[in-house]
């Protein structure tokens, strides 16, 4: 299937993925409606407002309600409509690869157990649980993407959105605990073209992928990429070592699954990655 002149309901369209998501839905002539995660009478937690949109051929879910409760119904309000109202719609979950919490997996396959230690990575995780059962008992269409570290235009969250504030404003970016943990961060514009692959494979349906990019960093080696690229010559980073609630742990993806079902290849590197974020700073 292409993705071309096709119906699209992006969930959480007004947020940092989801915006990239609906751009490029437009660029491909498609129809696009969105709902966003809010409390609002356009809300993906209004059971009448999902169903009134549900008719698509696809659904992109990008959003991230602020509480568990929330998250279990806005993803049970979406597969519910589909269930009653529109089988043939595919589902695309946007998770995390903070599914895996602190893995005992070096690299992490999907076959990793899931461990979250954060609020955000277990909301995920039962969502993704959520799915899969709808998927086996329903027979809907859908597929999870778990995502590392994306990065990118108009982001306004995350430890390297931390970094490059403090870079531009002259000051040496702080890393907390171990300086050595390794991060795997992934451009939003080869997220977005994971997301428009999965729908096009039909391989992918029922199937889970880690999304992310093609190189491996430590934290320390990222921070000072960053101030190494900025306008301020001599800026290296600070060390806070002693912070306890910072735990060590390392985010390392193995993308093979992507790469060979849904033909997925990471096209941007970690120092354009920094380089555009610098950029986009300089120009606010």
């Amino acid at each position: 299937m292409i993705l071309k002149n096709k119906r699209v309901l992006v969930v959480g369209g007004a947020g940092f993925i989801g915006s990239h998501i609906v751009a490029e839905m437009v660029n491909r002539d498609c129809e696009v409606l969105t709902i966003n995660h809010t409390s609002s009478l356009d809300s993906v937690l209004r059971k009448k407002t999902v169903e009134q949109k549900i008719d698509v051929d696809v659904v992109y879910y990008e959003a991230l309600c602020p509480s568990l409760i929330n998250n279990v119904r806005g993803i049970t309000n979406v597969l519910e409509a589909m269930k009653n109202k529109s089988p043939h719609t595919v589902l695309v979950f946007a998770s995390s690869g903070s599914v895996y919490g602190n893995s005992v997996c070096t690299p992490q396959t999907e076959l990793c157990p899931c461990n979250p230690t954060t609020i955000n990575g277990l909301a995920k995780l039962l969502a993704e649980q959520i799915i899969k059962f709808y998927t086996l008992n329903y027979g809907l269409k859908t597929v999870v993407l778990r995502y590392y570290n994306p990065v990118g235009k108009g982001q306004k969250s995350g430890f390297l959105f931390d970094i490059i504030h403090s870079v531009l404003s002259g000051s040496p970016p702080i890393i907390y605990g171990d300086v050595q943990q390794k991060r795997c961060l992934t451009s939003v514009n080869d997220v977005v073209d994971a997301n428009v692959l999965a729908y096009e494979n039909p391989a992918a349906y029922g199937q889970v992928f880690n999304i992310a990019g093609s190189e491996i960093a430590t934290i320390e080696e990222i921070a000072t990429m960053a101030c190494e690229l900025s306008p301020f010559k001599g800026l290296k980073p600070k060390y806070d070592r002693d912070r306890i609630d910072c735990p060590a742990y390392n985010f390392v993806p193995s993308i093979d699954k992507a790469r060979n079902l849904l033909g997925y290849s990471p096209k941007v590197k970690l120092k354009d990655m920094i380089t555009m974020l610098l950029q986009e700073g300089q120009g606010q």
